[in-house]
């Protein structure tokens, strides 16, 4: 008989359960809704981010450079396209190239090669001048070398690099020019 009365005594007791204190208490039941949508923000803002990259990647690879450049920089299919034109001799590399063809294809464009500014439109050359001596005209958007009554003109766009080009120009434009080197006569030609 004392077992039973131990065990509704025991039964009389309120049991407690530990219980969240504070404001968290009523958020108890929604912790894994919240992880879940932190993760789902988390995934979403990431792929966001990867989309976007990979939408510029796309972009800037499809705009073509416009910009005056090295000739060592230039793409090698532009350059092997001027020595398919005969524009360029086999190995050759010019020392700055800018294409301002309207199709950006290479059609036409400017170079700087042995101490000459090079023309060339419609896949050949069109003129070549000497740099040494010449007249320099430059603004943000052309640049005109003038020798003689003879001229090239370069259009750019605007911020492709017209004005570095017409201080190049002008700087090579007051150096002397370099003659070329004199031919003799072999004395042990038989003669």
């Amino acid at each position: 008989m004392s077992d039973d009365h131990n065990s509704s005594s025991e039964e009389g007791l309120p049991t407690k359960e530990p219980q969240p204190l504070g404001c968290l208490a009523n958020f108890g039941s929604l912790g894994l809704a919240m992880y879940a949508i932190l993760v789902i923000g988390m995934l979403t803002s990431s792929l966001t981010c990867g989309v976007m990259t990979m939408v510029q990647s796309w972009r800037s690879s499809y705009i073509p450079d416009s910009e005056l450049q090295s000739g060592i920089e230039a793409a090698s299919w532009r350059l092997n396209e001027l020595r398919t034109w005969g524009v360029l001799n086999g190995k050759e590399t010019p020392a700055l190239y800018h294409d301002h063809s309207t199709n950006l294809d290479g059609s036409s464009g400017c170079l700087v090669m042995n101490d000459e500014l090079v023309l060339w439109t419609d896949k050949s050359i069109s003129l070549r001048l000497p740099i040494s001596g010449a007249e320099i005209e430059g603004t943000k958007t052309l640049v005109r070398l003038s020798q003689g009554s003879e001229q090239i003109e370069c259009p750019f766009y605007p911020g492709d690099g017209a004005e570095r080009l017409a201080a190049m120009l002008t700087t090579d434009s007051r150096k002397p020019a370099v003659a070329p080197p004199i031919q003799t006569e072999n004395p042990s030609d038989g003669e």
